[in-house]
Formats: structure tokens, C-alpha cells, sequence
């Protein structure tokens, strides 16, 4: 597979090389699609999967939920036994969608 200069992987075709970001993708999103496709997950899980610190992870989840797209639902323990927030998108009605 090959890659552009910023290290994002494409097909070796035209159109897969022309869609490929141009920008490798930033804490938040990492965040973001781990929520979307493992949530209800808790931050400990989440900087496990991307092998980062709790302290760089817990303020992109501030930022999303501050921009409306995850919300907390339900509680777990977390390793040193306090509780802690389970994070979830927040579901898209189809009054919010907007078509292009």
C-alpha cells in the first residue's frame, strides 16, 4: 500500500490516492470513531485502544460532548474504583439531518 507524504495509507489507484486526507486524523476524531463504533465506552478503554494517556483523551471528550456529539450514559469503575462516564454518540434525528 502506499502512502502520501502525511503518512495516509491509499489503493494503488488514481481515485483512492486523490481521496486520501491530506491530513492524518486528530485525537478528536480517533475519538470520535472509537465512540461510534464501540460506545457506550468509558476513557480508560479509549486510551487504551489508542495507546495514549488518560490526560491527553479526557479533554477531546470535553470538546465533543461540548459540540453536541456524544453525552455520558451510565457509569463504570474505573481501575482505581471511582466512577466514571460511559460515553455514547448522541442520536441524529432525522429533523437535524441536512442532505448536501
Amino acid at each position: 500500500m502506499p502512502y502520501n507524504t502525511q503518512g495516509v495509507g491509499y489503493q494503488n489507484t488514481a481515485t483512492s490516492k486523490a481521496a486520501a486526507p491530506t491530513k492524518p486524523m486528530t485525537l478528536q476524531a480517533m475519538v470520535l470513531e472509537i465512540i461510534m463504533s464501540a460506545g457506550p465506552i468509558d476513557v480508560e478503554r479509549i486510551a487504551d485502544f489508542l495507546e495514549r494517556p488518560l490526560v491527553s483523551v479526557r479533554p477531546r471528550l470535553t470538546e465533543l460532548q461540548n459540540a453536541g456529539l456524544i453525552r455520558a450514559n451510565g457509569t463504570n469503575l474505573s481501575q482505581f474504583g471511582k466512577k466514571q462516564s460511559l460515553w455514547e454518540m448522541v442520536p441524529v434525528r432525522p429533523t437535524q439531518m441536512r442532505l448536501i
